[in-house]
């Protein structure tokens, strides 16, 4: 049981964001996007970061 959950709770820290950028600096990219912990970029959608003030 304590590998199974090793294992699952590595799958879920590799789909983190490394490096955590303000909203300030996302909104003027063309393309807001992050890196997670396996080098993949993490997008969001400029709809929802537009809704938060600055």
């Amino acid at each position: 049981m304590q590998r199974w959950l090793r294992y699952e709770a590595s799958g879920v820290y590799q789909g983190l964001v490394v490096r955590k950028r303000s909203l300030n600096e996302l909104l003027p990219q063309e393309k807001p996007i992050c890196l997670t912990r396996e080098g993949e970029d993490y997008s969001f959608y400029r709809e929802s970061q537009e809704r938060f003030p600055r």
